[in-house]
């Protein structure tokens, strides 16, 4: 019997990260499994699969522990964690990388920790297409393995990208990086035509302007959800695709099951909703469950699901 809950395979960083009218934080937990941990976390149990180096500030594992992942398979080992520093342009959709700084031998993928072979539902978190690869191969019973990517690897590692997309169940990405895989600015374009590469759905995120579902009956979109104040952009994506696969395992969904898909999404965008209310992880850690419900339900409703 497969465990239940989620596995990720993605990033732990340090971040410094600069809005405009907004302020600044300096060395702060980030990473897209931190992120993605934070939303999965309230469907289920998360496995964490990442690393981090020997000078990882105690007070930050504090703040990942107490999101509630499981931690068994973070790896500490000699030399520096992952550091990121970003500045967002006015728009805040958009942003400047101003530092990346990572030790190749810290950030090489850890080995799966025992019984973790099992995992039904997994996230090939934003890693080296090849990386990704080799996880999905050493994972024979997973039910749903959905890839998320960056730009870096759209542009420099196109082909091992494809091949990682093949071997996926899923793909989650930005209408930016979409565009770039498959020709189309248009978004619902896009998506449909990710189908093509060989996955039973894609998911291309808007941002504000929300996402589009493919799957191959039909293109669906699903609206933003209504938000106040937009503080720190940072890991929304992470966070929607953390809650998407969480909802999607806590139901025993299938991939071929476009209600599920559906639901999920929405679960996926009201997770980005909080994310961005706020610097790092701190919007989740006073969350509660009623804050939760409320916004879920209002685009539920805007979305045609309730």
């Amino acid at each position: 019997m497969p465990p239940p809950g989620v596995l990720v395979n993605a990033t732990l960083c340090i971040d410094t990260v600069e809005v405009p009218g907004v302020g600044r934080v300096d060395g702060v937990l980030g990473g897209a499994a931190a992120y993605f941990t934070a939303a999965a976390r309230r469907y289920g149990p998360v496995r964490v699969l990442a690393a981090v180096g020997s000078d990882y500030p105690h007070d930050l594992w504090q703040k990942l522990q107490t999101l509630g992942g499981d931690l068994a398979g973070v790896a500490r080992r000699p030399g520096r964690t992952f550091r990121w520093r970003g500045r967002y342009q006015p728009d805040l959709q958009n942003r400047d990388t101003l530092v990346v700084d990572f030790d190749p031998a810290v950030e090489a993928m850890p080995p799966l920790p025992p019984g973790w072979e099992a995992s039904a539902y997994v996230c090939l978190g934003v890693n080296a297409p090849a990386n990704q690869l080799r996880l999905r191969d050493s994972l024979p019973n997973t039910r749903l393995a959905v890839l998320d990517t960056i730009d870096l690897y759209v542009n420099q590692h196109r082909d091992d990208l494809l091949r990682a997309i093949a071997a996926a169940d899923g793909v989650v990405i930005n209408d930016w990086e979409a565009a770039r895989l498959t020709g189309h600015d248009d978004p619902a374009a896009a998506a449909r035509r990710l189908l093509d590469l060989g996955v039973a759905f894609a998911v291309v995120k808007q941002g504000a302007a929300g996402s589009h579902l493919a799957t191959p009956n039909d293109v669906w979109h699903c609206p933003a959800c209504r938000v106040d104040r937009l503080v720190d952009p940072t890991g929304a994506g992470d966070s929607f695709l953390g809650a998407m696969l969480g909802h999607l395992a806590a139901h025993h969904a299938s991939l071929h099951d476009p209600a599920a898909l559906r639901h999920a999404v929405a679960h996926g965008t009201a997770a980005a909703s909080f994310t961005i209310e706020a610097f790092s992880l701190d919007r989740w850690y006073h969350l509660t469950d009623a804050e939760h419900a409320d916004r879920l339900a209002t685009l539920l409703t805007d979305a045609g699901l309730a």
